[in-house]
């Protein structure tokens, strides 16, 4: 017969009491208490709650077959969870890719850069999780509408131009395009509008200044990687350098070739005097038509 011992799970799970086997491991703090407190979830119990997916070998695994049941009881899911567990997991996404960065690193030092990259990344990780779908469900689109031309349309109300109607009032009913264009957005889903630029495929009209881009803005990459570059990728790091700025870097940084994966000092130079540069005015309208050229054509 298996000794019992209590534990209290407390915060913001039931407050019931619950008693549960002996044989149960040590429960400890997790090393990021934070992480779980912003899911919403006890940090005592969800740190039990992992014990029973990877015991420890020296307690009996019928211990844990009756524990959790029990555990399972005591759990109330709040409100606002399926939000928070979603910022977590973006937080995760965003964290393989910053990892990702630094094993592109040829120095081996730590950079201070590096760092710098990576709180950037992690400060936007709540602000921008649920814009998206925010603003996807406050239009009420049709179930016809795929969610790639919902992407496209979101891009497009993100832009720091306004786009012709006419270029994409065909593929969206009039009061889409309204409630579009009047929205207010506080914060831009990067990923989101990474996907977007991810899904270009075409080059079909032709964006005014995208050779005095590439010959100007693409000195930061080394000659054999800049070389390798076809004029869609050239055009994918265009619509990056002209997106908002707290996304424009996150947006270079996925598209730029795998052997310069870091943004350096001659890149960023070089696209904010481009960009700043009235000569240089945003091609948006070609920009979105060879985005729908892509998504609808050659889908």
């Amino acid at each position: 017969m298996l000794h019992r011992k209590q534990l209290w799970i407390c915060g913001h799970v039931s407050h019931q009491k619950r008693v549960f086997p002996q044989g149960c491991g040590h429960i400890s703090r997790p090393r990021s208490p934070n992480l779980f407190r912003h899911a919403g979830l006890d940090t005592d119990m969800l740190q039990y709650l992992l014990l029973q997916v990877a015991p420890p070998r020296h307690q009996p695994k019928h211990a844990y077959a009756e524990t959790l049941p029990l555990l399972l009881q005591c759990l109330k899911v709040r409100e606002d969870f399926q939000k928070n567990i979603s910022a977590v997991l973006r937080k995760q996404i965003l964290d393989a890719e910053d990892l990702r960065l630094e094993i592109a690193q040829h120095n081996g030092r730590p950079l201070l850069k590096t760092y710098a990259q990576n709180s950037a990344v992690k400060k936007r990780t709540n602000d921008t999780s649920l814009s998206w779908q925010t603003w996807r469900d406050s239009l009420c689109f049709p179930r016809t509408t795929s969610s790639q031309m919902q992407l496209i349309l979101y891009f497009i109300t993100v832009q720091n131009k306004i786009t012709d109607r006419k270029c994409y009032e065909g593929f969206y009913t009039r009061e889409m395009c309204n409630k579009a264009s009047e929205s207010i957005i506080e914060s831009i889903d990067a990923l989101a509008i990474i996907r977007v630029i991810d899904s270009l495929r075409v080059y079909n009209n032709k964006i005014r200044h995208l050779i005095d881009f590439s010959s100007k803005c693409l000195q930061g990459i080394n000659q054999k990687a800049r070389e390798s570059l076809s004029i869609v990728q050239v055009l994918q790091l265009y619509i990056s350098s002209y997106q908002h700025k707290s996304i424009m870097w996150e947006c270079w940084r996925k598209f730029l070739p795998k052997e310069t994966r870091a943004v350096n000092h001659t890149i960023i130079d070089t696209v904010n005097s481009f960009v700043s540069n009235e000569k240089y005015e945003y091609t948006v309208d070609n920009v979105v038509l060879n985005l729908l050229h892509s998504n609808i054509h050659d889908s």
